[in-house]
């Protein structure tokens, strides 16, 4: 997964808006050859890149507010899902050596399943229109507790019970 720079001169809102969106599309491209091979070590590796991503996001829960709570457990259903594929992987290699074929037959149609299943599930949750959705929220939030920005990016002094403009990208519901 690729690295990306935080710049210290800048506030923990500014770094989300710039990293957020851009390791969540490195996250995204990566994920339509991994599915499409439904290889096991690749799928194992996205597992791992889903983690990263969504530890990253945790860390940003508090600035982000509640709408990241959906992204977030989007991100926990995947790598859900990713799991039960790997632990099938897991025990397919653990019983190469055994002599137990029709267990390794019913691990393997299993596996195919849960690949079958995460392709459906990516496809529902996070196509393209989603995903765009996604990449404007986490460029559009946080916003500095000092300022607020109006619909045409303006910074303006923030004011006590000031409601979000209905122009504002919101995540899929």
């Amino acid at each position: 997964m690729k690295k990306f720079k935080w710049c210290e001169s800048s506030s923990v809102a500014v770094n989300a808006r710039t990293v957020l969106p851009e390791f969540f599309s490195a996250f995204y491209e990566r994920a339509e050859p991994v599915l499409k091979s439904g290889d096991p070590k690749a799928l194992h590796d996205f597992r791992l890149a889903a983690k990263k991503f969504r530890y990253s996001l945790e860390m940003f829960r508090g600035i982000h507010g509640s709408n990241m709570v959906q992204l977030l457990a989007l991100m926990k259903d995947l790598q859900d899902r990713l799991g039960a594929i790997s632990d099938c992987s897991t025990t397919r290699a653990m019983l190469a050596e055994s002599d137990s074929p029709e267990f390794a037959a019913w691990l393997e149609a299993r596996s195919a399943r849960r690949i079958e299943e995460l392709r459906r599930f990516w496809q529902e949750r996070f196509d393209k229109a989603s995903a765009q959705k996604w990449r404007n929220y986490l460029a559009a939030y946080p916003r500095d507790a000092s300022t607020r920005e109006n619909a045409r990016g303006r910074k303006r002094p923030a004011s006590r019970g000031s409601r979000r403009s209905s122009r504002e990208v919101r995540p899929p519901g």
